[in-house]
């Protein structure tokens, strides 16, 4: 961790702060505990309503200054801020760099500034094709070429104000901006290229005392690692989903067994909760999911949002359409399935929960499919069909 402060990112497709808890109604549908510590009180409804607020203030005040200085104020006057700040800026960072209109140039905007050759780099590092046209049309045409390696230009140092912002809740807001950068530079081979990028383009503009260099460099650290977790965890299940395949006489109850493990073992600091599109991108990958157990792996996805927004079984719905959204309509009959599952195996005497949460899925077939994930469990773990008294706890749920 960074200093006296736990880091984390958690880690997508939907904003820091949406779906409170999960029902919006009031209703048992969306409890949360509110257990407000650290990486504990982030999820909270507290929680995510601080982390709408900063949201609202960066985008109408055109970037994140407003936001940060805010967070500073909360800091004498929330003691719950005080004790989970550091993972609600992480998030707050990855968020606004997760946009659209994102990205690092834009994540960093009132703070660090870029010329357009280091625009153009960090573009290039991302493969950001968007970005990319968009430099491209403002330079009339040459914002398309490759930049030099590490590039040339000295930039100028990042004010002292601005630094001290960076630096609020040990640099939270930077390191989630860093990670992400640096995870995408990965995926596209380029990590060693994004590292340089930020230890020369930010890191060493952020002044001469001890503390913002290291903090920027120990911001890279965590990017380092969480684009080499997800390559480990990418050749872990290759290998563990073809052990099976040629060890296991009946190999699908193995790669079920694979899959539920998977989406069980996620991580304090990852950001399946955020990040749907990532969490299922297993499920549709040719060499993993898409070709040994592609149900299974949908059907546990929704566990790893679940894990950190414990309870928040209708927000996990609109994970499910969020993470599914470039995969096959298919995708969404399962990972709802899955929701409707873990709804039931979690509150085993109450089926009028899982109507509860089933009846908010966006359409009727999805519906069914979210309550044939409950009575599909049941049957499973006892070898019944799920009593009438059970079904009968739904009838007026419609």
């Amino acid at each position: 961790s960074s200093s006296s402060s736990s880091s984390s990112s958690s880690s997508g497709g939907s904003s820091i702060g949406s779906g409170h808890g999960g029902g919006g109604d009031g209703g048992p549908a969306h409890v949360e505990a509110d257990a407000p510590a650290s990486y504990g009180f982030v999820y909270t409804a507290e929680g995510m309503a601080i982390a709408d607020d900063l949201i609202a203030l960066a985008d109408s005040t055109g970037g994140p200054k407003a936001a940060l200085a805010r967070s500073q104020e909360l800091l004498a006057t929330s003691r719950h801020f005080l004790d989970a700040c550091h993972p609600l800026l992480h998030r707050l960072g990855r968020t606004l760099f997760r946009r659209p209109s994102g990205g690092l140039v834009v994540a960093l905007k009132q703070l660090v500034s870029f010329d357009d050759a280091a625009q153009r780099e960090a573009a290039t590092l991302m493969n950001d094709k968007t970005l990319l046209a968009q430099l491209t049309s403002a330079s009339g045409g040459d914002a398309g070429r490759q930049p030099a390696a590490g590039g040339d230009q000295r930039l100028a140092p990042v004010p002292r104000k601005d630094v001290d912002l960076l630096m609020t809740c040990n640099a939270a807001y930077l390191h989630g901006i860093i990670e992400l950068f640096l995870y995408h530079a990965g995926v596209e081979g380029n990590l060693k290229g994004g590292v340089n990028f930020v230890t020369s383009k930010i890191c060493d503009r952020l002044g001469h005392d001890f503390r913002p260099p290291w903090e920027c460099r120990h911001g890279v650290g965590h990017g380092i690692a969480q684009f080499e977790r997800h390559a480990a965890t990418r050749q872990a299940l290759d290998a563990a989903l073809s052990t099976a395949t040629s060890s296991v006489a009946k190999k699908g109850d193995a790669w079920n067994g694979i899959w539920m493990d998977h989406f069980a073992s996620t991580t304090v600091s990852s950001h399946d909760a955020d990040d749907p599109v990532a969490v299922l991108s297993v499920c549709a990958d040719p060499k993993l999911g898409a070709s040994r157990g592609r149900g299974d792996c949908l059907l546990y996805s929704a566990t790893a949002f679940l894990l950190h927004r414990p309870r928040a079984y209708v927000a996990a719905l609109q994970w499910c359409y969020d993470g599914c959204a470039a995969i096959r309509a298919a995708c969404e009959s399962s990972c709802v399935r899955g929701v409707g599952m873990q709804t039931f195996k979690e509150n085993l005497d109450n089926m009028r929960l899982v109507g509860q949460v089933c009846i908010k899925a966006k359409t009727q077939s999805l519906r069914q499919s979210c309550v044939s994930g409950a009575k599909g469990y049941y049957s499973f773990a006892t070898g019944h069909n799920l009593p009438p008294s059970f079904c009968r706890q739904i009838e007026d749920t419609s």
